[in-house]
């Protein structure tokens, strides 16, 4: 009798199987456009989606960075290869003018409230830019030629394990009571935004970048930390 059991059960365990497959493969389907599907399903779709759309440009670069363990950045980094821009990135706990501009004064900084690369929603970052060659520091800088990039540029974010890729979408100059951002979450919308003065210590104008999500990854090489 209980060999009886063990045989009816097979079947039974096969259909249940089956229709698990059935009802959860759609499932995640319809979730990975909504934000919604877990890190490791996103990132599987976000390369399809790029062999589909064409946009699979950085197939490279993404298994050299599968190599070897995986590594965290101790202070996040945003790096736009084609201006040379590569700077810390700092994330203020106030949005008071004095911890903004301390901010300012270390690298790049994340807007309070607005995402992490790692959530959805939008990623505001800005920072100081200037024509003079001497500065006393270096973070006067970080923005340096950002009205100079053209749509389809990479921009890379590397925070904590990942490297974030997006992809420059449009670049504008506004009046700055024009340059406000909207940094309020939407579920399954991943942008980000640059911002720095058209001139250093003017308050009249913003240059801005906006930039749609690509990709990420997992950082596993040293040397990509070094690069």
């Amino acid at each position: 009798m209980p060999e009886n059991v063990t045989f009816e059960r097979i079947p039974v365990m096969r259909r249940f199987v089956v229709a698990w497959l059935i009802l959860f493969i759609p499932a995640l389907a319809l979730a990975y456009p909504l934000g919604l599907a877990p890190a490791g399903v996103e990132q599987v779709g976000d390369a399809i989606m790029a062999r589909l759309t064409g946009q699979d440009n950085g197939n490279q670069g993404a298994a050299v960075a599968a190599l070897g363990a995986p590594i965290s950045v101790e202070v996040p980094r945003i790096i736009i290869p084609s201006q040379g821009i590569d700077a810390p990135i700092v994330s203020p706990s106030s949005a008071d003018i004095p911890a903004l501009n301390e901010a300012l004064g270390q690298g790049a900084a994340r807007y309070p409230g607005s995402a992490a690369p790692s959530e959805h929603g939008t990623v505001f970052l800005f920072g100081h830019s200037t024509g003079l060659r001497m500065i006393h520091n270096p973070a006067y800088a970080t923005f340096n030629d950002l009205g100079a990039i053209e749509p389809g540029e990479l921009i890379r974010i590397r925070w904590g394990n990942r490297e974030y890729w997006y992809r420059a979408t449009s670049i504008r100059t506004v009046a700055a009571a024009d340059a406000a951002i909207d940094i309020r979450p939407t579920p399954g919308v991943r942008t980000l935004v640059l911002s720095t003065c058209n001139v250093f210590g003017s308050v009249e104008e913003r240059i801005v970048i906006e930039a749609a999500y690509e990709r990420n990854f997992i950082l596993r090489s040293p040397s990509l930390i070094a690069s």
